[in-house]
């Protein structure tokens, strides 16, 4: 193979590495419902706290949920809502004090 064609195909590669390097971000958050049988969800709220799409979870007793979001440093808060009742939990400052694939300990969540 000449220099040339493998000048562009080590060119080809390492340019589409750099495509999967970017990407969503991603956290976990973990607790415990005290709420019964209750019909419960988490969810992230932004800084706003405007509902942020796509991330409500159902969940009950003790549970854990992920959350894809933007790959970029933004601040989040988590939210838990039971028969129309929310609760703000914690905030998280995703990408400097919560890095990508983290989980967030809620403990235990009276409501």
């Amino acid at each position: 193979m000449s220099g040339v064609r493998l000048t562009s195909l080590a060119i080809g590669l390492l340019g589409g590495c750099s495509y999967f390097l970017v990407g969503d971000g991603m956290f976990a958050v973990n607790g415990t419902l005290s709420a019964g049988p209750r019909s419960c969800e988490v969810l992230l709220l932004s800084e706003q706290n405007e509902e942020v799409p796509f991330t409500r979870r159902k969940v009950q007793g003790q549970f854990r949920a992920d959350f894809t979001v933007a790959p970029a440093a933004r601040v989040y808060r988590v939210a838990v809502q039971c028969d129309n009742t929310m609760k703000t939990i914690t905030t998280v400052r995703y990408g400097t004090e919560v890095k990508p694939g983290q989980e967030v300990a809620l403990g235990a969540i009276a409501l």
